[in-house]
């Protein structure tokens, strides 16, 4: 048995770029199982950014 503080919690994820997926993020970390809810064809909008968008470095 996994004795993690949120261990046996369920989390659905309906929000998107970072503060939602961030949080959701701690709660998995303490044991929590969730699931993340994205619009269809585009994602969470926070997929297009990050260090390198469309995979290209900016040197």
């Amino acid at each position: 048995m996994d004795n993690k503080a949120l261990s046996g919690l369920s989390v659905v994820e309906l929000g998107g770029f970072i503060p939602a997926p961030y949080c959701t993020k701690l709660m998995a970390d303490l044991g929590a199982s969730v699931v993340k809810i994205e619009p269809p064809g585009s994602g969470d909008p926070a997929r297009k950014y990050g260090p390198f968008p469309d995979d290209i470095p900016k040197i």
